[in-house]
């Protein structure tokens, strides 16, 4: 009898994930494979779907580690770019009373993500995933820009992971992010960030509120909103909404917040393409992403982390 992963991923929509790859460099010295749309790209094909991940690698070493790595794990080879004469991506993670912040280092290989070398696009009402974090460099930006176009004309549904770290996201960036918009995720301090009404107070009916109108105000359809140990939201522009508390972790078991955002955007595009209700995607998405916070970095080589049938 298949298993839960592979009875989703039969049916499942195609998805696309576009970005960075890079590696996460802590205080000790480890260095974790990272970014946001290679930890969703890598915890998709744990899950057992098969994403095609677009991104761009330098050739050098920490180069040839991610795309061993990528490749060792099953992940989909054919959308990786490798740059000659730039720099693999970097990130030097410091770790302030276990939550991260982050030094991302400038003119990386996946800055330079060129349109004319992209493999062949599933066209089957495909699911776009990508954050803002490569909007940053023009060329990127552009790969992205026509990615996205073409999934609209094919009728797919753009999903948007965004991310307000200072001097890595511009304002003037977000007509082009959220024009066209299907599907957003966020926190509830970044839509507080980015929403005209400022402060937004830390009640289900005010998140809701400012949910539903910055959805209006874009002509976005939903979005999906984490609040840490808080809990996590569905709001639809319609005003529909679900609310799921965040499972309690024991201080003994928790090692980071470190790619808990990411885990919990790789479940909703997971329920996305396999049809799940908002409900049953938001009780995975919080579940999944509690147990990322229980080990070191965004991503495990353990197959058992990636196993949902107990959640």
């Amino acid at each position: 009898m298949p298993n839960e992963n592979e009875s989703h991923a039969n049916d499942a929509r195609p998805i696309i994930i576009i970005g960075e790859s890079l590696a996460d460099e802590f205080d000790d010295g480890s260095q974790v494979v990272g970014g946001a749309p290679m930890n969703v790209a890598w915890n998709l094909t744990g899950l057992g779907l098969a994403p095609l991940f677009l991104t761009a690698v330098g050739k050098d070493a920490l180069g040839e580690q991610i795309t061993d790595g990528a490749r060792n794990w099953g992940m989909r080879m054919e959308g990786f770019q490798h740059i000659d004469d730039k720099p693999t991506g970097r990130v030097k993670v410091t770790m302030d009373d276990n939550e991260p912040s982050y030094e991302i280092l400038a003119d990386q290989a996946y800055d330079h993500l060129s349109v004319d070398r992209l493999p062949e696009l599933p066209s089957a009402k495909p699911i776009l995933y990508h954050g803002s974090l490569c909007f940053r460099s023009a060329t990127t930006r552009n790969t992205i820009e026509s990615v996205r176009r073409r999934v609209k004309d094919w009728q797919g549904t753009i999903f948007l992971d965004i991310n307000l770290r200072k001097k890595q996201f511009k304002e003037e960036w977000l007509p082009s992010l959220l024009g066209g918009l299907d599907v957003l995720k966020c926190n509830v301090n970044e839509l507080e960030e980015l929403s005209p009404s400022g402060t937004i107070e830390r009640n289900r009916e005010s998140i809701t509120a400012a949910a539903k109108e910055f959805l209006q105000r874009w002509s976005i359809g939903e979005c999906w909103l984490t609040d840490g140990a808080n809990g996590a939201h569905w709001v639809s522009a319609k005003g529909d909404t679900e609310f799921v508390s965040t499972p309690s972790i024991r201080q003994e078991d928790f090692e980071d917040t470190v790619g808990a955002g990411d885990a919990f955007a790789s479940i909703v595009l997971r329920g996305l393409a396999t049809g799940q209700t908002a409900v049953q995607t938001l009780e995975t998405a919080v579940e999944f992403a509690a147990r990322i916070c229980q080990m070191r970095g965004a991503t495990s080589e353990d197959r058992h982390v990636y196993d949902l049938s107990n959640t």
